[in-house]
């Protein structure tokens, strides 16, 4: 077809004699395709969707007025309101996505584009102090919309599993793994479970790509991707083996390498330095085995054609070579493999490709860098290797980690050096995480989440900025009695220091008594006045937090109970209490159940969460429920807080420069945490999937909270955010 030259375009040639086009049938109802829609408006140069019908166009449809202004994305969009066909003019404002004036005149904001007050309403003048009132649509958070796309697509599985898979996937299934699942476990056809998977998917993508968020940084999008993922860091492994593999072959080529005891080597050391000794034990054998060899092949050609004499000479050399010293040890050491017994003694033409074919292999693993640990002398080396680490071991003395990393799941190592090296593996892994794809995309996930919930979480840190009010009158009481008891020991001690020790008579000894008893029935009622103070103080706070509190509030907190637990009735009673001051009845009927501490199960006696069963026992106090209350909340939620709790810590120890370290004396090797950040370092504890974020903060909640606002003031907004119900 003929060309513009210097333009892409076709150029027709023809006459006119076409069909007209307004002479043919077609169908005004019939909705134009994205792609004709964006056609249509390039060469109109705008949007015909937006037009104002000029007055009295028989053709304007009132029905449709509504959506003459309607966004067309997600973003929003300018548009001109008010105009005059044939005058003009209008006023320029900016719809959200819903076709709420967001920005433009400050009399219209706020208001739906389509339905606007009379001129006359706007136009009123207001007092001071009045707001215009809007009401507005709230938009649920992104992580909330992100759950909520799994589960729309589900409506086909048995409800009561609908949350559980939800949250394996949000947590990272593959496409196949799904579309198997939902196949297989949830009875839906294969031609259904595809289609959710792909619904799915695509919804969960179109949610994080609204965010800015790659969806393969969090999600795993396919078999494929996820097969990638694993098979890099298979080749790093690869490459870190390989390069300490040569570097033990270069090692084991050294004239002191046999000095070494051998528990001081690492595995491929001892492979490296085995295989040496079998070459050189091969080699050896191969100068005494050679003479007698060659004289075998000299017999070999005599009996093909020669004379008796020749043939007798061969074999008196023969016989010479065969008889020489160390021809029968090195026959017995060089057998076939299958040939196991020991006595036996190899032809020299068995022995002479026994040792040929050892000498090449054995030359060939150091050239090519392969010391295996499955064949023969690969597995002898590391039976040594252990060996000599367990009587190591025995004597007390020191092991290098990396000597015994490779053996670290074997029943003979020290339980200890396993949970020192399983420890520093977690501690490494954990750090890394701080900075990871995933933590960014999280963390993008989570400024989205607590954006969607600032107006509330501002509101809130604005009527906080002073602590309660009736905590002045309360600690001048406390200070007051705190004064009084500091003067009665001032006293008694003056008394004590004034007394000359080698001079304590029985009458003194009496005196003495008399004055202790008279300080301790002084100070009695003021230590109970401070201790009463300081329950008024926590009682205040507890008042101030709830003061805060979301209007719609759960109507109880409760929890089923096997009776085995024997806790406080008490304790119980203020947990479930304070509870119920704060919390949104977004939290209403979690399916809590409460049983006895199980020590076998997790820690020494420390009461504990598994899954939404909290581990109490008659000593646990109110603090400490609340504490494992948050625990279930976040097990509940793991679709949303969990993941998001997770990405906090992590950004809250990256931003402060801590890292991950073991929680010392008292604590598990593998429970770690980092301070900075927090009001403690447990509040930065690391685990797989859950924290102690939401359980910490509800702890600070109960016992201290202008001490957590003025110290943690990011965790307190975190915890604003998610007793509200924000983000779940």
């Amino acid at each position: 077809m003929p060309k513009i030259p210097g333009m892409q375009g076709d150029v027709y040639f023809g006459g006119n004699e076409t069909v007209d086009w307004r002479n043919e049938p077609h169908n005004d109802s019939e909705e134009p395709t994205k792609e004709e829609m964006q056609s249509l408006i390039a060469v109109l140069g705008f949007d015909p969707r937006t037009h104002r019908f000029a007055k009295g166009d028989p053709e304007e449809d009132e029905d449709d007025e509504p959506e003459k202004y309607a966004a067309t994305n997600d973003d929003g969009r300018w548009v001109t309101i008010g105009a005059d066909e044939v005058e003009g003019g209008g006023t320029p404002v900016f719809l959200g996505p819903g076709g709420e004036i967001k920005k433009g005149p400050a009399r219209l904001v706020g208001h739906d584009v389509d339905k606007i007050p009379p001129a006359k309403e706007l136009d009123k003048p207001r007092k001071r102090g009045d707001e215009q009132k809007t009401p507005t649509v709230k938009k649920k958070p992104p992580i909330a919309r992100i759950t909520d796309a799994v589960r729309g697509h589900l409506s086909g599985i048995d409800p009561s599993r609908v949350n559980e898979l939800a949250a394996r996937i949000t947590r990272g299934v593959t496409d196949e793994a799904l579309e198997r699942e939902l196949h297989q476990h949830h009875k839906l056809s294969k031609e259904d479970a595809k289609e959710a998977t792909e619904k799915i998917r695509e919804s969960i993508n179109h949610e994080l790509e609204s965010l800015g968020i790659d969806p393969k940084d969090i999600y795993p999008q396919s078999k494929d991707t996820d097969e990638k993922h694993w098979q890099k860091l298979l080749e790093i492994e690869k490459e870190e083996r390989s390069k300490r593999i040569r570097d033990a072959i270069e090692w084991s080529a050294g004239k002191d390498a046999k000095k070494e005891p051998l528990h001081t080597l690492d595995r491929y050391q001892v492979i490296a330095l085995r295989k040496r000794e079998k070459l050189a034990q091969l080699e050896r054998d191969w100068k005494v085995i050679k003479p007698v060899y060659e004289a075998r092949l000299r017999v070999r050609e005599a009996i093909d054609g020669s004379d008796y004499g020749t043939i007798r000479r061969a074999e008196e050399d023969f016989d010479a070579a065969y008889s020489a010293r160390g021809v029968a040890a090195a026959l017995k050491r060089n057998r076939f493999p299958w040939n196991d017994d020991k006595k036996a003694k190899a032809s020299p033409l068995e022995a002479a490709e026994v040792l040929s074919a050892g000498i090449q292999q054995l030359k060939r693993d150091f050239e090519e860098s392969t010391l295996s640990t499955y064949d023969d002398l690969g597995v002898k080396a590391v039976e040594d290797h252990q060996k000599a680490i367990a009587e190591a071991f025995e004597r007390g003395e020191s092991i290098s980690e990396e000597v015994v990393k490779p053996y670290l799941y074997d029943s003979w190592v020290p339980q200890e050096l396993k949970e020192t090296i399983r420890t520093k593996e977690f501690i490494r892994e954990a750090n890394e995480g701080l900075t990871s794809k995933r933590q960014k995309a999280l963390e993008k996930l989570l400024a989205a989440s607590m954006e969607s919930a600032s107006a509330t979480v501002k509101r809130i840190m604005k009527q906080t900025e002073k602590p309660p009010s009736q905590w002045e009158s309360i600690d001048a009481e406390i200070d007051s009695a705190m004064s009084e008891i500091e003067r009665s020991n001032k006293g008694y001690m003056d008394f004590l220091q004034s007394v000359n020790p080698s001079e304590v008579s029985d009458e003194l000894k009496q005196q003495i008594e008399r004055r202790r008893l008279e300080h301790e029935e002084k100070t009695k009622p003021l230590w109970e006045k401070v201790k009463q103070g300081n329950e008024k103080r926590r009682q205040a706070g507890r008042e101030w937090v709830a003061s805060f509190a979301p209007e719609n509030r759960v109507k109880s907190v409760d929890w089923k109970d096997d009776n085995t637990s024997g806790t406080s009735t008490i304790e119980s009673g203020k947990a479930k209490g304070f509870l119920t001051s704060i919390l949104s009845d977004k939290w209403s009927d979690l399916p809590v159940s409460v049983s006895r501490i199980n020590p076998k199960e997790y820690g020494q006696g420390r009461a504990y969460c598994s899954g939404m069963t909290l581990h109490l026992d008659e000593n646990t106090n109110a603090a400490t429920i609340i504490h494992e209350y948050g625990h279930a909340m976040e097990h509940h939620n793991s679709l949303a807080l969990a993941r998001l709790s997770h990405a906090f810590v992590n950004q809250q120890i990256r931003e402060s420069g801590d890292k991950y370290e073991q929680l010392g004396r008292g604590y598990g090797n593998l429970e770690i945490a980092a301070k900075d950040g927090f009001l403690d370092a447990y509040t930065g504890k690391q685990y797989s999937e859950s924290t102690e974020i939401v359980s910490m903060g509800l702890q600070h909640l109960y016992e201290d909270p202008w001490k957590f606002r003025q110290e943690s003031p990011e965790h307190f907004a975190y915890m604003m955010a998610v007793i509200h119900g924000e983000l779940t």
